[in-house]
């Protein structure tokens, strides 16, 4: 058995994350799914990182399940904090799905302007909290209408400013294996940047998906053997 902490990403709440937990459950793993503050918009990376930490050593804690593998899976812009996460407590493997990835000693818009192609341009400035339309469009265009009408209403307003701005304080990426789940026709972050960056900055491992960005509400059924098939390597 492995333990995953889901780290969920903007605009959404753990909620959103329910369909890979079961799905993760049936494979006989457990599933965490980490809930940030997202009232406070003045917390930093850093500050969400230890939340992480804190909430699975609690979780560890409580099933007994402290030899087992942890693998922590951060979705979206909670790519930015992942790799402060073993700071705080040591972690067997990182995965971003369809996430971002920090520069060290970079601020998220410093990083940018330096390299634009993160993401798609059509959808900054979007607000999927507010336009349904839009979050159709971008985050839930590969999911049949009911599903993507209960992943709209799991959406959450978290915009969490302070990870944004914050230099990522790493001076080198953690020395733990990781993996990075590219999905091919995410309208988020763009895919030739996260295969790019993947390779290139973090020496990691890439599995590519079919669909968006939102794969946990799409196919959570294949991003579970996805991720039992990298705990298992």
């Amino acid at each position: 058995m492995a333990v995953f902490a889901v780290v969920h990403g903007s605009m959404a709440g753990p909620t959103a994350y329910t369909r890979l937990a079961e799905e993760l459950h049936c494979r006989g793993h457990r599933a965490l799914l980490v809930e940030l503050p997202v009232d406070r918009p003045e917390l930093t990376g850093t500050d969400y990182a230890r939340m992480v930490a804190e909430q699975l050593g609690a979780a560890l804690a409580e099933d007994g399940a402290q030899r087992e593998p942890v693998v922590v899976v951060a979705h979206s812009a909670s790519g930015l904090l992942l790799p402060l996460v073993p700071s705080f407590r040591p972690v067997t493997h990182l995965v971003y799905l369809a996430a971002g990835v920090p520069q060290p000693g970079m601020t998220l818009d410093e990083q940018l302007a330096a390299d634009p192609d993160m993401l798609n341009p059509a959808w900054v400035g979007v607000d999927p909290f507010q336009d349904h339309q839009a979050a159709r469009r971008f985050l839930f265009h590969d999911c049949d209408e009911p599903t993507a009408r209960w992943a709209i209403g799991t959406q959450t307003p978290w915009y969490p400013e302070g990870l944004y701005q914050e230099r990522c304080p790493l001076v080198a990426f953690p020395p733990v294996p990781c993996t990075s789940i590219v999905c091919t026709d995410d309208r988020v972050i763009q895919p030739a940047w996260s295969r790019r960056v993947a390779t290139g900055r973090l020496g990691a491992q890439v599995v590519e998906l079919p669909g968006g960005h939102c794969p946990h509400v799409s196919r959570p059924a294949v991003l579970a053997d996805v991720l039992t098939a990298t705990t298992a390597r």
